[in-house]
């Protein structure tokens, strides 16, 4: 086991490697990816991933006390300092906006009455 507690890799979008049934919100990687989901509990610390170029990345997750998401700090390897990022999330922790720092959004979501995602904007943000 990991020492944070469970890990889930996603290979080239075929399913987890472990037994992990359902994953409510997830999203693959891109194709020829290899990515490792850390875990305490149902909680998501961190994304560990490789591209096929051999591109790494990371980003790992930040909660209040609450246990609700409020930032993130993405790394690669093309990259020379970790950019963190605000995450927005209504009073049932679905998330809403993605901004930068200073508050700009780069990334907005909307849902239907069930959680199911309705729709996504996102801009192309250097960087994230």
């Amino acid at each position: 086991m990991h020492p944070y507690g469970s890990c889930f890799h996603w290979l080239r979008r075929r399913g987890f490697s472990s037994g992990a049934s359902v994953l409510r919100g997830w999203r693959p990687i891109p194709a020829r990816s290899i990515a490792t989901y850390t875990y305490d509990g149902i909680t998501l610390l961190s994304l560990d991933a490789t591209r096929s170029d051999e591109t790494t990345y990371a980003v790992a997750y930040l909660y209040d006390e609450d246990g609700r998401p409020y930032a993130g700090v993405y790394a690669s390897s093309e990259m020379t300092t970790p950019v963190t990022f605000l995450i927005a999330t209504t009073d049932r922790g679905d998330v809403v906006a993605l901004t930068n720092t200073a508050g700009a959004v780069f990334a907005r979501y909307t849902y239907d009455p069930y959680g199911a995602v309705l729709s996504q904007d996102t801009n192309a943000v250097t960087g994230i």
